[in-house]
């Protein structure tokens, strides 16, 4: 091999190099915070364990005694209302504000920046808020109800009202977001189609079935899924504004996670209920991949 190819060679595996020195920092960055968790997971959900330390091997006894433990069903169903409730009021709500300022309005930047403002609240605000808005004896809801001789209004001791409480703050919280989205998708159809369908003597009605809802469908799906996602892994909204009260029937599956690690220090049924966890986040997002992939195709 001459001098020159040599060289050549040598600065050729040179910036391979280089292309390593930034790729592999990305790759232990990844693996120190995503991978090893979930590996460390299934190792501490086959073991009994004291505190952070595993002390036998569990095998599934883990899993087995957390889905036969009547207060972990409590824990699902809780989930799946919170879930459901929150899902089937913040999207029509974001839908309907969408369909809103997508029209010409004056301060229509002004609007979209005040009803965006939940949205970026942390969870500890909102449910401090929440929390005072609906206090019993010092917020303004229990003022008026007892004004309107209704009697003294505890929201937080009763479990239907509490639930309630909770999917309504949430709902403030994650109406944003889908109003956001779908605003977007709105903004994406050709104005040329509609056009067309006026000249044809569509009404609205007709324009919004046949054009505007076939194109912003998959949109609506995968607001759909990132807001079953963000209510069901959600732990801070509950915890300050419920706590999983009144008797834990507002304790969702991620609250219960929370409290066996780091309340009772039951490490290992913990992680074995976090990778239930894991597993409906790994089926959600299969499903959200499937619709992006699907929608690229056309």
């Amino acid at each position: 091999m001459s001098g020159s190819r040599l060289s050549s060679f040598l600065k050729g595996v040179a910036k391979k190099w280089e292309v390593l020195y930034f790729f592999v920092p990305g790759v232990l960055v990844i693996l120190l915070i995503t991978i090893y968790p979930i590996f460390n997971s299934i190792w501490l959900s086959v073991h009994e364990t004291r505190y952070l330390r595993t002390t036998s091997f569990a095998g599934l006894g883990n899993f087995v005694k957390f889905l036969t433990d009547p207060s972990s069903l409590r824990t699902i169903k809780a989930s799946l209302i919170y879930v459901t409730g929150t899902v089937a009021l913040s999207l029509p709500l974001g839908f309907i504000l969408a369909v809103i300022l997508n029209r010409d309005l004056r301060f229509k930047g002004l609007l979209r920046s005040i009803i965006i403002l939940p949205w970026i609240m942390a969870q500890v605000v909102t449910a401090l808020l929440w929390k005072w808005l609906l206090d019993p004896v010092y917020g303004p809801v229990a003022y008026w109800i007892q004004r309107l001789g209704l009697g003294r209004a505890d929201i937080f001791g009763n479990q239907y009202s509490s639930m309630f409480a909770l999917i309504l703050a949430n709902v403030w919280r994650c109406y944003p977001l889908a109003m956001i989205l779908i605003l977007a998708s709105f903004q994406t159809v050709p104005g040329e189609l509609y056009e067309a369908a006026r000249i044809d003597g569509a009404s609205k009605l007709q324009s919004f079935t046949k054009i505007t809802f076939p194109l912003i469908r998959s949109t609506i799906l995968i607001t759909t899924i990132l807001l079953t996602l963000n209510t069901f892994n959600m732990v801070t909204l509950i915890l300050v504004l419920t706590a999983g009260g009144p008797f834990g029937y507002t304790e969702v599956l991620a609250l219960r996670v929370y409290r066996e690690s780091f309340e009772i220090w039951n490490v290992g049924l913990a992680s074995a209920a976090g990778l239930l966890i894991l597993a409906f986040n790994i089926l959600f997002s299969i499903v959200y991949i499937s619709i992006i992939k699907q929608e690229s195709l056309y």
